[in-house]
């Protein structure tokens, strides 16, 4: 189905400059490249960080606890099998908090994760003449590290300010970061700039929408650089086949467990039967 739809895309795509709306493509999907733009000042309150930018992405990962569990079956005597679980614990980097709650064994705790992962987004960038929709933003991804310096601890919040320090070109929340505890925090930046990007959607006005074919499929399409219409249906296709093998083996698999539920009955039937 998507197949069919892209190719219909193929036949329907056309080819326009964005330098100016033409309203006779109204309604049409059409494909252009320019530079996406934009004038807005981003701003991260919580830690005082302040970029022109149509992205600032602020990472945050702590170290905690994970869990690890290894499983394993032996025969028993006189028949059948049993399944033993091994559960290991180590130290580790993560940008969410590991719930530790969950944990088998008691006494490796997690804290809480007091700030977290975030993306502040402009909310007008245009391509062109065009606005991009803030679908189409999201699908900017090309990012650039933003450095941070010793100024930029002066606006720490108070209860991570005196226990902050300059790590990598980030913000180290901790004693020591050769030898991080539980509970230190890894605070970066990034910044998504103004880049050349491609788009192939539907024209409305001055903006876009997806572009729906006849078999329903939508079409709604940014990616970075100057791609070509033909190169980036390339790209929606191979991505399209990937999907259909991914299915395709997780049928392949739920249908052999499937198969196996239902013959593992009479198979320990036939293990008790003298």
């Amino acid at each position: 189905k998507t197949a069919k739809g892209l190719a219909e895309g193929v036949k329907a795509v056309v080819s326009v400059k964005a330098d100016k709306v033409d309203a006779a493509n109204n309604g049409k999907l059409v494909h252009m490249s320019n530079q996406a733009v934009t004038d807005e000042l981003l701003t991260d309150s919580t830690f005082g960080i302040s970029q022109k930018g149509i992205k600032l992405i602020r990472n945050v990962e702590m170290f905690q606890w994970k869990e690890e569990s290894k499983s394993e079956k032996k025969k028993k005597m006189g028949g059948g099998e049993e399944t033993t679980t091994t559960y290991t614990y180590k130290k580790d980097w993560a940008a969410d908090r590991i719930d530790s709650g969950s944990f088998k064994k008691q006494g490796y705790n997690n804290p809480v994760m007091t700030y977290k992962s975030q993306t502040e987004t402009a909310k007008l960038v245009k391509v062109g003449a065009f606005r991009l929709t803030p679908a189409l933003i999201g699908q900017i991804s090309a990012s650039e590290s933003l450095p941070m310096a010793q100024e930029n601890l002066n606006k720490l919040p108070a209860d991570i300010k005196g226990k902050s320090k300059i790590h990598n070109n980030g913000i180290y929340v901790g004693n020591n970061p050769s030898d991080p505890q539980i509970g230190d925090l890894r605070i970066s930046y990034s910044i998504v700039k103004p880049q050349m990007v491609s788009v192939v959607s539907k024209q409305m006005g001055d903006t876009f929408e997806p572009y729906k074919t006849k078999t329903d499929t939508e079409i709604n399409r940014l990616e970075s650089g100057e791609k070509s219409a033909a190169a980036m249906f390339a790209q929606m296709e191979k991505e399209n086949v990937m999907r259909t093998w991914i299915v395709r083996f997780v049928g392949f698999l739920l249908m052999a467990m499937g198969i196996g539920m239902i013959f593992k009955p009479i198979s320990t039937l036939g293990d008790v039967i003298p």
